[in-house]
């Protein structure tokens, strides 16, 4: 995933919800955290795209004046991410975010990319400090 497919990742949202008591409960429990981030993947999808660009008509006896539409077909994955800020103590959803990247290679390569927008826009809604400069 590149930079500018990181612009592809949609804004975030707040949300009301209630998560189950036992998982919320064993990450408090076990870490003593007072909150849970948790990332799913919902689904890969396949987007087929067809266009007309228009081109010189060439044919027996070289360029025919005029052109003509040729149809040009592109696919492209695109995978769907929805990312889930649990509070512990009320155990229900504070910030949640679906996001899209397209073309993904693999998850090691796109995690750190991924890992920033979405530290970002935790950042941006006030639910982490801002980031210190290195």
């Amino acid at each position: 995933m590149s930079l500018s497919e990181a612009d592809q990742f949609a804004g975030a949202s707040t949300v009301a919800g209630r998560v189950g008591a036992g998982s919320v409960g064993f990450c408090s429990a076990t870490t003593g955290a007072d909150s849970m981030l948790m990332v799913r993947l919902l689904g890969v999808e396949t987007q087929t795209t067809v266009w007309p660009p228009m081109g010189p008509r060439f044919g027996w006896y070289g360029y025919y004046s005029g052109w003509y539409a040729y149809p040009e077909v592109t696919q492209s994955q695109i995978a769907v991410v929805e990312t889930t800020l649990f509070d512990v103590r009320s155990q229900r959803v504070v910030w949640s975010a679906t996001s899209e990247t397209i073309n993904p290679t693999n998850v090691q390569k796109d995690a750190p990319v991924f890992a920033d927008v979405i530290l970002g826009a935790l950042r941006k809604d006030g639910f982490l400090p801002p980031a210190t400069s290195k």
